[in-house]
């Protein structure tokens, strides 16, 4: 049986809406990024994106990141040191879209996928040059298509 323990649970989104599809990274200094979509009460408003720093035993307050409508699988990724947000919302029809932090703003650097506009769920990884390996789920054809799975290198 496996040894060692888990530390207590800790609320890191403090939201009063419904937190969900977290994901986590660690930068280049040793800190930890968790960010996840925020979905208020039906008939209010549209979900939005956020994202959390643990540094120094202490999480920071929650702040936003860039969103479209129904954001929900995300990454934070840092090549280069650079942090890159990569997102796609929670309805078929949507893109892979990519972020970068410069000067601690975000700003939109490109949007993957192809021409269907039909991709979800993106997942990546970054390698030792700083390149950013995506993948994601693309629906294929009309009516009758079939969901694929892309791949694509970003050199940011």
């Amino acid at each position: 049986s496996p040894t060692g323990t888990w530390s207590e649970p800790i609320n890191v989104s403090k939201s009063e809406w419904y937190s969900q599809y977290a994901s986590v990274s660690i930068d280049p200094l040793g800190r930890l990024w968790v960010s996840w979509s925020e979905a208020p009460p039906r008939g209010q408003n549209i979900p939005r994106a956020y994202y959390a720093i643990f540094q120094d035993s202490v999480w920071s307050e929650p702040k936003s990141l860039p969103y479209y409508s129904d954001v929900c699988t995300k990454k934070i990724l840092f090549p280069r040191s650079i942090p890159v947000y990569i997102f796609s919302n929670c309805r078929w029809g949507g893109d892979i879209v990519v972020f970068r932090q410069r000067e601690g703003r975000w700003e939109e650097y490109m949007t993957l996928g192809t021409e269907t506009g039909g991709s979800l769920a993106p997942d990546a990884v970054l390698d030792e040059q700083g390149r950013v390996h995506v993948v994601w789920g693309e629906w294929e054809g009309m009516g009758e298509g079939s969901w694929e799975i892309y791949y694509e290198v970003v050199e940011p």
